[in-house]
């Protein structure tokens, strides 16, 4: 609730979830989709956590950076490398949408081999969701539920001991 209500991109989605979980009609598949929207939204961090971490990414240059100052009419500003390449990244953005914008008469342009794709994957995902209709609910609430508490099990075995207890001797009883 509170990413959703944080950012202005994620209460749309918000929103979606919570009136899929509502009119879902059944409090499994109203479970189901709540874990589906909480997966969605925190496995990419998870993912970009890993690799930051194996990858030690706070070292590169790139992410360190440099700070930059320049004196404009007399006073100095000063600036970080990354916060230039970030600014320079949404600014192509924006100059990218507004240009399809202006060029199609709306925001939502997109090839037409992308709607094939999409109309192709939506044809794959109901045939998807079909074989698996055979399922019962209970069962799926079983296995997120499993899920869940596979990640809060495995993400607990990965959390270091406290420097205190590995500095104690063992106790012998």
């Amino acid at each position: 609730m509170f990413s959703g209500a944080a950012t202005s991109c994620c209460a749309p989605v918000l929103a979606g979830a919570v009136t899929l979980a509502v009119i879902s009609g059944a409090f499994w598949k109203a479970l189901i989709v709540t874990f589906a929207y909480v997966f969605g939204m925190t496995i990419p961090l998870f993912i970009a956590a890993y690799f930051y971490d194996t990858y030690k990414i706070e070292h590169s240059r790139f992410i360190q950076g440099k700070i930059i100052e320049k004196k404009i009419f007399g006073k100095t500003f000063r600036t970080h490398s990354t916060n230039l390449a970030s600014g320079a990244v949404f600014f192509l953005m924006s100059v990218v949408l507004t240009s399809i914008a202006l060029s199609t008469g709306s925001g939502f342009w997109s090839p037409a081999y992308q709607v094939r794709i999409g109309e192709a994957l939506n044809r794959w995902s109901q045939n998807v969701f079909d074989v698996l209709s055979v399922v019962p609910d209970l069962s799926w609430a079983f296995f997120l539920a499993g899920l869940f508490v596979y990640f809060v099990w495995y993400a607990w075995k990965r959390v270091p001991q406290n420097d205190k207890d590995s500095e104690r001797p063992p106790r012998c009883h």
